[in-house]
């Protein structure tokens, strides 16, 4: 192929070079919209588990029973440390 050919061919196909600036904008304008309307339309749904949590420190075979009554249980919520349920224990002598 001669040179004459090859910028023939060369000037057919579209010059994006002219259109860069365009180019640029309209993309960017696209991911702009797309995630703007991405976390407007979220299904994510934040629940939060830290309230409402029912007590009791012991274990029994019973409890794992769907019409367990954990009406006397504590209420509490998180964070909870259980050791506050127990009695403390005495220093060490000596």
């Amino acid at each position: 192929m001669n040179l004459q050919l090859i910028q023939k061919k060369l000037e057919l196909n579209f010059d994006y070079r002219k259109y860069r600036k365009s180019w640029l904008v309209l993309v960017a304008a696209t991911i702009f919209i797309s995630t703007a309307n991405a976390q407007s339309n979220n299904p994510r749904e934040i629940i939060t588990l830290d309230s409402a949590w029912l007590f009791w420190q012991g274990d029994d075979a019973a409890d794992k029973q769907p019409d367990f009554n954990d009406a006397t249980w504590r209420t509490l919520n998180l964070p909870h440390d259980w050791t506050i349920e127990s009695p403390v224990n005495p220093p060490p002598r000596g």
